[in-house]
C-alpha cells in the first residue's frame, strides 16, 4: 500500500535530519536536530492538563519523570512512557506533545521517563532507569494522585522495547509486574534480524535499516544481542506479559519483528489487540497533525487506553492485575 498522501507530502517538504552513511552519524549533532524538529511540531499545552516534573537517583543516574495530569477524578489511571529515538536520540522534550496528548485524549495521566541514552550508558543502563522510575510510580501513587490498580506501560519504537522488556525480565527476575496492559507504537523487540521489511523499507523513510543497526550496535555489543533480558522477542516464553495493544506501520524496517512479536503474544495466550497501519511510517505519531490517518491511529490507542484505565476499580477489586 502506498504512503498516506498527507504523510508524503510532509516528508518531501521536511529536510533530512538524518546523515546519508550512518559512518557519518555525530551523536550530538542528530540529538540537537532532532529535538529541533520536535520543538517546532509542539503545540501549547491547554491550562487543564497539570504538568510537574520529579527527580529521583537510579544506579548514580538522575533519572527525571514528567507526570501530565488531566483534569479527572482525584485517584486516575496512569500509563508509564518512554519515547524512542533508538535509545539514542529522544527525551520527555521531544515526546512532550506525545505525552500531553495521550493524557488528554485518553483522560489518564501519562508518566514520561527520561531514561539515560546510549552510546554513553548502554544496556542496561536504559531498563534500569525504567525499572526505577516504575518503582517510584508505584511507591508515590497516591501522593500523585495515582490509582496503583489501574497502570499501563508503553512506548513508541525504542521507548516501546524498554515497555516490553520491563516484562520480560520482570518475570525472568519472579517479580510481579503492577501493569494490566501495555501500549506499543512500532516497538523494537529484536536485535536486527534480517526480516523482509528490513530489505523493504532499507532506506525508510522515518526510520532506515542501517540507522536502526547503528542503534542497536549503539545500545547493546554483540554479545548481548541474544540475551532475553535486553530483546524481549528472545524470550522462550511471554505468556507473562499483560494485555497488549500493538500498533504496526506498513513502511518501517520493524514491521515485521513487530508483527511476528504479536504473534508471539497470541500463541502464549497474551490477549492481544493489533492494529497494522499499512500506509503508514515508523514514527508517524509525531506526524499526527499532518495526517489525519496518523491521527485517527492514535485516537484508536489512546481510546484503548481510556477503556482499560478510564474506570475506577471497585474497593473490594483483587488488587493483582498482572
Amino acid at each position: 500500500m502506498q504512503i498516506d498522501p498527507a504523510i508524503a507530502a510532509a516528508l518531501a517538504a521536511a529536510p533530512s535530519t538524518l546523515p546519508a552513511d550512518v559512518a557519518d552519524i555525530e551523536v550530538a549533532s542528530l540529538r540537537t536536530l532532532y529535538e529541533q524538529s520536535a520543538r517546532m511540531a509542539r503545540r501549547p499545552r491547554p491550562e487543564t492538563l497539570r504538568v510537574t516534573d520529579h527527580e529521583m537517583q537510579a544506579n548514580g543516574r538522575r533519572v527525571t519523570v514528567r507526570l501530565y495530569r488531566p483534569a479527572g477524578p482525584k485517584a486516575l489511571g496512569c500509563l508509564l512512557f518512554m519515547h524512542g529515538g533508538g535509545w539514542v536520540i529522544g527525551s520527555i522534550e521531544s515526546h512532550d506533545g506525545i505525552a500531553a496528548d495521550l493524557a488528554l485524549a485518553s483522560g489518564v495521566a501519562v508518566a514520561s521517563v527520561e531514561y539515560a541514552l546510549a552510546p554513553e550508558h548502554r544496556h542496561p543502563a536504559q531498563i534500569e532507569d525504567v525499572e526505577a522510575a516504575s518503582a517510584w510510580l508505584t511507591e508515590h501513587a497516591t501522593s500523585l494522585g495515582i490509582d496503583a490498580r489501574r497502570l499501563a506501560i508503553g512506548g513508541d519504537s525504542a521507548g516501546g522495547h524498554l515497555a516490553a522488556l520491563f516484562g520480560v525480565r520482570a518475570a525472568l527476575d519472579g517479580r510481579a509486574s503492577p501493569y494490566r496492559c501495555q501500549l506499543l507504537f512500532y516497538p523494537v523487540v529484536d536485535s536486527g534480524v534480517e526480516t523482509p521489511s528490513y530489505a523493504e523499507h532499507a532506506v525508510g523513510p522515518g526510520l532506515s535499516a542501517g540507522l536502526m543497526r547503528w542503534f542497536i550496535a549503539a545500545f547493546a555489543p554483540p554479545e548481548h544481542h541474544g540475551d532475553p533480558r535486553a530483546f524481549p522477542m528472545r524470550a522462550s516464553g511471554l505468556s507473562t506479559l499483560p494485555e497488549t495493544y500493538i500498533v504496526t506501520a506498513g513502511h518501517d524496517p520493524l514491521r515485521d519483528e513487530a508483527l511476528h512479536f504479536a504473534l508471539r503474544l497470541c500463541g502464549d495466550g497474551v490477549s492481544v489487540t493489533l492494529r497494522h497501519a499499512a500506509d503508514l511510517v515508523h514514527g508517524f505519531l509525531r506526524l499526527r497533525h499532518v495526517s489525519e490517518r496518523a491521527q485517527a491511529e492514535f485516537e484508536a490507542a489512546a481510546n484503548w487506553l481510556t477503556q482499560k484505565l478510564g474506570v475506577p476499580v471497585p474497593a473490594r477489586a483483587p488488587t493483582d492485575l498482572t
